[in-house]
């Protein structure tokens, strides 16, 4: 076996396997070596390649393909510790997540141009990237195109990633879709037109048979000069003084890059890594034993995440057909089998009908705590195109145990935008299995909760429309009232990780000293090294992070490839 590599990658994600596929497919064909923690479950189960798998038993037990990190308690939650999943397989969180496809607004990407004083993150370039990466399928039935309709040339129609839109419509679809408008928010008709204000339907990266993984769109039937090692944690990197030559594997295997090693980890082992390699804070560093080889104040810290409250009602049995397939273990059958035999029915396209809906709340502007933000960030959050707030209506059943009878249900799930709170990734000791403490230090700010406090209100305008209050039945989970108590407190016992972490090794200038990497993903002090996932976002799109993370993934990638002139055989 290969121990000798022109270019590692540590994880194989969104953006790692992009990276890794994108290098090894080049004309000099470089060797190149993709390191993956987890397993390549393809083989081991066929089903989770089902679009509806994950929607229909989001909370089934896949303790196989999840990391296992859980937060330390959380001072503004009542001390409750948070469960952080995270996919550990080949594809990464591809395998497990939502499925959510949906850029960041344009104000995200030329506000990160901006920071890192660097115009590849423009909007205007970045759209096109994510043209090149991408098929939209829009395949919609009679009546949609009035709520969906992308503009065909602002999106791609070859790329390795498929992406479609409800085939069908659900009966609660066109309903959520009313309730919305009725509660002041307009349909979006192109979530990722750069302006995603409004209520639109869900898009995902599946093609109606079968769901895209990164391991699926990139690593499908990689060339011969392309080396996949799964089931191989790495414990840290190789250095030699402060170039990065290899990296230690928790089994023992070792390998050796004689151009670079990238780490494409995620928001929580990258930065584990870093500090496991002696990358990092000088004092935490220290304090656990680990040789210093640069001092990096920033490694770990700045951590963003979306918080998000769900919310649950049980609605009349006309509302929906989800639950009388849910109850049913001979319809679930049917459709295993159904899938299997032909990738078509409910497994297919079924609970697709999601509605997400981002907004502005204009009561939050006048608040004491809205006033007390610096100039700059108010005046980000009041461009047109930067929401509030986010609410995504039609989700997956909380409490797939609970009996609703010949009733149905309706969750939805309340998630803050543009948080000022951060949280922070540190090491629980020096042995790389552990997992690293995790900190999101949620409502820190108190913006933060006057956010969510607004946005939570209306939510519940929402579950109270006029379309939806005629087959409104009661709460599963909602605050016992309206008043600002009631919320609050619901807001501390509810509020979950929205699975959107970003920032723990931040891309910014040299001269800001909690930066850790440059605008081409090189690590500050340490040469032979760079880090490209979103842990190096220097802010947290205002959306959800899939897309952002294959951005990631192509823009490192095209970096690299100008950068060691990978596509011309003349020798650098």
């Amino acid at each position: 076996m290969a121990t000798n590599f022109e270019f590692i990658i540590v994880g194989g994600g969104a953006a790692g396997a992009v990276i890794a596929s994108q290098l090894a497919n080049t004309a000099r064909a470089p060797s190149v070596l993709l390191v993956e923690a987890g397993s390549d479950p393809r083989a081991s189960d066929p089903q989770l390649r089902a679009p509806a798998d994950r929607t229909l038993w989001s909370l089934s037990n896949q303790k196989l393909l999840d990391h296992g990190h859980v937060s330390i308690p959380q001072k503004e939650l009542l001390e409750r510790r948070l469960p952080y999943r995270r996919g550990r397989a080949l594809g990464g969180s591809t395998v497990t997540n939502y499925m959510a496809y949906l850029y960041g607004t344009m104000a995200d990407y030329d506000a990160w141009a901006e920071l890192v004083d660097d115009p590849v993150w423009r909007w205007e370039h970045v759209q096109e990237v994510f043209k090149s990466l991408e098929t939209y399928l829009v395949e919609l039935p009679a009546g949609m195109e009035a709520y969906v309709n992308p503009s065909r040339r602002d999106h791609g129609d070859s790329g390795p990633i498929k992406i479609s839109f409800p085939r069908m419509w659900e009966k609660e679809g066109k309903k959520l879709l009313e309730a919305g408008t009725e509660i002041g928010v307009p349909i979006c008709l192109d979530v990722n037109s750069g302006n995603p204000m409004g209520i639109s339907l869900k898009v995902s990266t599946h093609d109606h048979a079968e769901r895209t993984t990164s391991a699926s769109a990139f690593l499908a039937s990689p060339p011969a000069n392309l080396h996949i090692w799964t089931d191989c944690p790495v414990s840290q990197l190789q250095l030699n003084g402060r170039r990065v030559v290899g990296v230690q594997c928790v089994d023992g295997r070792q390998a050796t890059a004689t151009k670079e090693v990238i780490i494409c980890g995620g928001s929580i082992d990258s930065p584990k890594i870093l500090l496991l390699s002696g990358i990092g804070p000088v004092g935490e560093l220290s304090d656990l034993g680990i040789e210093v080889v640069q001092d990096l104040p920033g490694v770990g810290e700045g951590l963003q995440e979306h918080p998000g409250v769900p919310m649950m009602a049980r609605m009349t049995g006309s509302f929906s057909d989800r639950w009388a397939f849910e109850k049913s273990p001979q319809k679930q059958r049917e459709a295993a089998e159904q899938w299997t035999r032909d990738k078509t029915g409910p497994l297919s396209d079924g609970h697709s009908n999601m509605a997400f809906l981002f907004m502005k709340i204009p009561e939050l502007q006048t608040t004491t705590e809205f006033q007390g933000l610096d100039d700059k960030t108010k005046q980000f959050l009041q461009q047109p195109c930067v929401p509030h707030y986010e609410m995504t209506a039609g989700g997956p059943n909380f409490f797939p145990d609970m009996d609703f009878g010949d009733d149905s249900y309706l969750a939805a799930l309340a998630v803050g935008m543009n948080c000022q709170s951060r949280g922070k990734v540190s090491l629980a000791s020096a042995d790389p299995r552990d997992i690293p403490n995790l900190d999101f230090n949620f409502y820190d700010h108190p913006y933060d909760m006057r956010m969510m406090v607004e946005g939570m209100r209306k939510t519940l305008e929402f579950f109270n429309s006029k379309t939806l209050s005629p087959y409104l039945k009661g709460p599963v989970l909602m605050p016992e009232s309206r008043s600002e108590e009631d919320i609050v407190d619901y807001i501390r016992k509810q509020t979950q990780a929205a699975l959107h972490a970003t920032g723990t090794v931040r891309m910014g200038p040299r001269s800001d000293k909690m930066s850790c990497v440059d605008s081409s993903f090189r690590v500050y002090g340490v040469e032979g090294l760079r880090v490209a996932d979103m842990s190096v976002c220097p802010l947290l799109p205002n959306s959800h992070t899939q897309a952002t993370a294959y951005l990631i993934g192509a823009v490192a990638a095209a970096k690299l490839v100008a950068e060691y002139r990978l596509q011309s055989n003349d020798k650098i």
